[in-house]
């Protein structure tokens, strides 16, 4: 991990970005549709197999970039986002034990998350604390393992860092149960997650994900992205390369 905050610290003065697309194809693709009311965007889901783990890219229509670096347990190392319009670039990577002050408002907790970069034209630097030891910042992938050899009611915590206002946030994955759901027309067997707020926070906000079985890829999301009242974001799978790798 040190190996990469340096490179990630190089690479902002001159040099090869870490974040840059690796050579050859992909290990898999899916395809996806995010539709929130009466808008839709496309959605392409790229891996690809790197040393010690995964390189994981989605792109979308709008052309918002992710790219999520994670590890042989697939726990994040690094992360990156980059806006449509050029404005927002946020490079953000694992570093434990903690350097530095913690950016405004981040919690207490370790280890830390470093973070560089711009928001809307605003540079943009400093630390996170996570919440939770686990940093998954690409749920649909990284929970791949845990829902395929999990029972009803098994749990994860986890943080993520939120792309809003780059503080982080402890959430709980649990297995709600199998179930079948329509991709592209057809009724598949599915295995569902609802991702919350930890302990009574599940009252206030949840979401549900359905993973495909056997293989455990991401086929449907139904989010809510604010507070109550808020439009409920759907995602739906569209196509895919073949079986995903585990």
């Amino acid at each position: 991990m040190t190996a990469l905050l340096l490179l990630l610290s190089a690479a902002a003065v001159a040099g090869p970005d870490p974040f840059d697309r690796p050579p050859g194809e992909p290990l898999h693709v899916s395809t996806y549709v995010e539709s929130t009311a009466d808008q839709s965007v496309e959605l392409t889901a790229r891996e690809w197999r790197v040393t010690g783990g995964l390189y994981l890219e989605s792109l979308s229509s709008t052309g918002d970039r992710h790219v999520v670096i994670v590890d042989g347990a697939l726990q994040t190392l690094a992360w990156r986002f980059e806006s449509g319009d050029g404005s927002t670039r946020i490079d953000a990577a694992r570093e434990h034990p903690p350097q530095g002050p913690p950016a405004p408002g981040a919690g207490g907790g370790t280890p830390g998350v470093r973070l560089a970069g711009l928001v809307r034209g605003e540079p943009v630097g400093g630390a996170v604390m996570l919440g939770d030891y686990v940093w998954i910042q690409s749920i649909e992938r990284s929970l791949r393992r845990f829902i395929l050899a999990g029972e009803p009611g098994d749990r994860l915590r986890f943080s993520v860092v939120q792309p809003d206002n780059l503080s982080a946030r402890t959430l709980q994955a649990r297995v709600m149960g199998d179930e079948a759901v329509l991709v592209d027309g057809l009724s598949i067997p599915a295995r569902r997650v609802r991702i919350s707020l930890p302990g009574i926070g599940a009252i206030i906000w949840s979401s549900d994900y359905w993973f495909r079985l056997p293989d455990g890829l991401f086929v449907q999301s139904r989010v809510t992205r604010g507070p109550p009242g808020t439009p409920e974001t759907v995602v739906r799978l569209t196509g895919d390369s073949g079986p995903a790798p585990e």
